[in-house]
């Protein structure tokens, strides 16, 4: 997707959805830095982080309950 950015970057410079193509490859960068530099790529890590703050409660299910018979 950050790859897409880039070529929409070019592909709608001087049109009106410029800035959105800005905003998308601004957000996902960060999104991308933050998983990667920030967490170590391990989503568990940062669900416990915020777990710690009390701002979510991890909790466990049988998504795949079909498959559990």
């Amino acid at each position: 997707m950050i790859e897409l950015t880039h070529k929409e970057e070019s592909r709608t410079y001087g049109t009106p959805y410029h800035q959105a193509a800005l905003m998308y490859k601004t957000r996902l960068q960060k999104a991308y830095d933050i998983f990667v530099h920030h967490y170590g790529c391990n989503l568990a890590t940062a669900f416990k982080r915020f777990q710690d703050l009390g701002r979510l409660e991890i909790t466990t299910c049988a998504a795949t309950h079909g498959f559990c018979h």
